[in-house]
């Protein structure tokens, strides 16, 4: 992280996290409102080898709730699916599980099959 000419930590900044020692991601969505790391949608960029992958994160519990929305309105064949492109799917979005799901992304070779370029 730099700081800026009085010594603080820029907003951007704030939103780095290190993965590895080859990349980093931040946290694009919501940059502002504070996070419901049980129930929340996040999208993210990661910086790796040069390239940024863009991805959305979420939890199982945040699907599940939108499954039951979808249920009452009928969408999605009355809540019988939920799919979406470039997603992630955590247990929930603290910043140690989304670090080392990220990393074990990388670890396996498999970041571009799940976040897009």
């Amino acid at each position: 992280m730099t700081n800026n000419e009085d010594g603080k930590e820029t907003k951007q900044d704030q939103l780095e996290r290190r993965i590895n020692e080859e990349a980093i991601y931040k946290i694009v969505h919501p940059y502002k409102e504070k996070v419901n790391p049980n129930k929340d949608l996040i999208d993210i960029e990661v910086e790796f080898n040069g390239k940024t992958y863009r991805g959305s994160i979420t939890t199982t519990k945040f699907i599940g709730d939108r499954l039951e929305k979808y249920k009452r309105t009928g969408e999605n064949s009355a809540g019988a699916y939920f799919c979406a492109k470039g997603m992630i799917v955590l247990k929930d979005l603290e910043e140690r599980t989304i670090r080392d799901a990220l990393a074990d992304l990388i670890k396996r070779g498999d970041l571009q099959e799940f976040l897009e370029i």
